[in-house]
């Protein structure tokens, strides 16, 4: 095997090894608080999410109505629904509250 041909190889596993992670998911610990928590997943300490979501897609993949949202946040800081999650963190999130 030539030169070219171990350049070639080396150069197709890091595109391989690139495609597989993107492709591979993380986990995230999710919280849904209040009126929301009835669309909680069972495996929300640990929910596998493709790398990039957004917090926005999240909500759709969980059914949850994206209208009654109020805050989200991520890792104890307030984020919005376009926030993109790379995995590992903690997604809490809180319906309007209402009161009088």
């Amino acid at each position: 095997m030539g030169p070219t041909q171990k350049l070639g190889q080396k150069t197709f596993l890091r595109w391989l090894h690139k495609t597989l992670a993107n492709k591979m998911a993380v986990h995230i610990t999710i919280n849904l608080f209040a009126t929301l928590k009835k669309f909680t997943p069972v495996s929300s300490d640990s929910y596998p999410v493709k790398p990039g979501i957004t917090v926005k897609t999240l909500l759709e993949e969980l059914c949850v109505p994206e209208d009654e949202v109020r805050l989200v946040f991520i890792d104890g800081v307030k984020h919005d629904l376009g926030s993109i999650l790379k995995g590992g963190e903690r997604v809490g999130i809180f319906p309007a509250v209402g009161g009088g």
